[in-house]
């Protein structure tokens, strides 16, 4: 590499670092920042920076990487519950976008060619910019984080066949067009097979061979090798190398070694992908932008709409709830970086004259520019929205195509939503309450915005009722004045916040439990009218300290206590705790547990029989092995000796066993005899 490239690094980083600490000041996404970046140093900026060949190849490696990690995240079985939204919803929306684009360039003057190539390129999204968007806002793993993804896969999957079909529309295609067509599909479908087989055969027998020589600096070639090995197969064969990179990630997370993988290549990432948006930034004519600018943000805002009715609406079509769709919509609402590969064949071919291209790559660059601002912001547009008449519409669309995914009201028994539970979600969590409210003869009813899980509950005779909870008039429907508990089991930060304040307004007596993940997010969701708060991460927390205090012989009445302060508190932050070293032994035995069990109060009936009596051995198969009075240990322990009240005694045996004993201590006064 000549060294001047590297001079151009330099600056590039400089300047970059710059633009995002500013950016950073005033509360704007990085992601603009690159942007801002690779236009002030671009050709059509400063000019500091003329050759853009290597910047766009260090751009390709932070797009593979990036749909490298994106697919570990994902798994073949994650990928699989998303099918339909990927071809269908993904399909939808490639055409929505088409129809609407195409039809208003035709009206506006376009030949019908020109017309579909424009409707072409607005169809396709940036992948690179919506997932980066949507994991820094925390929303990949919520619904509109899914089908956003799910859209996404099928947007790469169809722009290989767009460009085949360009030469055609631009007269120049042969017959030979459409056999190339045929046996890409046939070359997709062997790419896919052979994915399949690696994951499931040759790359954990190979991470196998690999992990046994415990070398850090191998595993990770090997790594990289998968990501760019199956990259370079799929554009070989006429795919993207995007795909490619998130068919590897596929690969590796069938494996055991996915998480290592994700920690060694995540830093590669981050690199590599301020790149790719530098190289974006390189590409704005500021010159034309600012003689056309009236036009250029008019037109980029059509897009923007354009774009967003047609994703919204493809959800919508799917039976997703109205919120998701719009929040998807939104997310995808600008055009990708596939869309510059097709305007470059397209020019290449003479389809499009050069000031098209110039507005074409304006607005695109342009309606990626503004999507930061729109993820950011995606919960206060969609509350601007809630006020219009647009969900009201979407809801009776998505009523009239999807009556299958839907219960009326009448469908549940009115006096049965009284002193009834509430459960928001049928997730894992909202799935696990239902069957502890069935098994207990708790009336209960779920609401939830998945038809997938709608119909599952459906057809397990959970009484349930399709719908965003976030509207009142859902809420309503449920009867939510009438409940006597409330639990949102969803695992969405700012839907649960919406829905806390939606069922406040309508009733301030029903006890709301909510599910969240972090500790951090107690406080506010408290403030909005939380009663109790789950959070995952401290639950988490709380089950492994108690195994390891139980590991360390603390007496079990101990750690209850522990556990109870803690979770009374709100789970604030530890207080500091004295140390207790007195209630511990130094034993290791080897295949057993060993249990301190305190005598209180409560187990009176334990306290003054002798060890012979006391049914330790007999009923419960525990061996009595110490026990400590006081500041004393008696270790000597004789079957005559006398239990006493506060004694704390330590037993070996099963965990089971252990667990039995403690809440027979626990539960009951009376201990009864050894023969009961």
């Amino acid at each position: 590499m000549h060294i001047d490239i590297f001079g151009e690094f330099v600056l590039i980083l400089g300047v970059s670092a710059l633009m995002i600490m500013i950016f950073q000041r005033i509360r704007l996404p990085s992601v603009i920042g690159f942007l801002a970046a690779g236009m002030l140093i671009g050709p059509f900026g400063l000019s500091l920076i003329t050759g853009t060949e290597q910047i766009e190849i260090l751009s390709e490696i932070g797009l593979v990487l990036l749909l490298f990690l994106i697919g570990i995240e994902f798994n073949l079985k994650t990928l699989s519950a998303i099918r339909t939204t990927v071809f269908i919803g993904g399909g939808l929306q490639v055409i929505f976008s088409i129809l609407l684009t195409g039809l208003i360039s035709y009206l506006y003057g376009f030949n019908p060619n020109v017309s579909l190539l424009i409707g072409f390129m607005v169809s396709l999204s940036s992948t690179a910019v919506v997932i980066k968007l949507l994991q820094a806002a925390g929303r990949i793993n919520n619904q509109e984080g899914k089908s956003s993804m799910a859209i996404l896969i099928f947007q790469d999957l169809i722009a290989v066949p767009m460009m085949l079909l360009i030469p055609i529309m631009a007269g120049k295609g042969s017959g030979n067009t459409w056999y190339l067509l045929f046996l890409l599909v046939l070359k997709t479908l062997a790419v896919l097979l052979f994915v399949l087989l690696a994951a499931r055969y040759l790359f954990p027998a190979l991470m196998y061979q690999v992990a046994s020589t415990k070398s850090q600096e191998l595993f990770i070639l090997t790594i990289l090798l998968t990501c760019f090995a199956i990259a370079w197969l799929t554009n070989e064969a006429g795919l993207s190398l995007a795909l490619g990179a998130f068919l590897a990630g596929l690969v590796i997370s069938e494996s055991e070694y996915s998480h290592q993988a994700v920690a060694n290549v995540l830093p590669f990432r981050e690199v590599f992908m301020s790149f790719f948006f530098i190289s974006i930034g390189l590409m704005v004519d500021l010159g034309f932008f600012l003689q056309n600018f009236y036009w250029i943000i008019l037109l980029t805002l059509a897009v923007v709409f354009l774009k967003f009715i047609a994703g919204s609406s493809a959800l919508i079509m799917l039976g997703k709830s109205t919120r998701v769709s719009l929040m998807t919509g939104l997310a995808l609402a600008q055009i990708g970086e596939f869309s510059f590969v097709l305007l470059k064949t397209a020019k290449d071919y003479s389809l499009i004259s050069g000031t098209v291209n110039q507005y074409f790559l304006s607005i695109s660059i342009f309606s990626i520019l503004v999507t930061p601002l729109i993820i950011n912001q995606m919960d206060r547009i969609c509350d601007l929205l809630g006020q219009t008449n647009v969900p009201v519409i979407l809801s009776k669309f998505n009523n009239m195509i999807r009556p299958g995914d839907r219960v009326e009201l009448a469908e549940i028994p009115k006096e049965t939503l009284s002193d009834h539970l509430l459960i928001i979600g049928y997730g894992i969590n909202g799935k696990n309450v239902s069957r502890a409210a069935r098994f207990s003869g708790i009336p209960h009813v779920v609401i939830e915005i998945d038809g997938r899980l709608v119909k599952e509950a459906k057809e397990q005779g959970v009484q349930v009722i399709f719908g965003d909870a976030i509207h009142t008039e859902v809420l309503n429907s449920a009867h939510v004045e009438k409940a006597r508990v409330a639990v949102i089991a969803i695992s969405d930060l700012n839907a649960t916040k919406r829905i806390i304040s939606a069922i406040r307004v309508l009733s301030q007596n029903v006890y709301l439990i909510v599910r969240t993940r972090y500790v951090r997010e107690i406080e506010e969701l408290v403030a909005l009218g939380a009663d109790e708060v789950i959070p995952e991460e401290f639950e988490t927390s709380i089950e492994i300290f108690s195994r390891v205090l139980h590991k360390y012989l603390v007496p079990m009445h101990e750690i209850s206590e522990v556990i109870s302060t803690i979770r009374s508190a709100h789970y604030e932050l530890f207080r500091p705790v004295e140390a207790r070293s007195s209630s511990s032994v130094d034993l290791n035995i080897p295949d057993l547990s060993v249990a301190a069990i305190k005598v209180s109060k409560l187990a009176s009936g334990l306290a003054g029989r002798k060890i012979s009596e006391s049914g330790l051995r007999q009923k419960y198969n525990l061996n009595l092995i110490a026990i400590r009075r006081g500041k004393d240990y008696i270790q000597d322990i004789r079957p005559d000796e006398e239990i006493k009240q506060d004694d704390v005694l330590y037993v070996v045996g099963t965990f089971d066993n252990i667990s039995a004993l403690y809440r027979r201590v626990s539960d009951t006064g009376h201990w009864g005899t050894t023969d009961e």
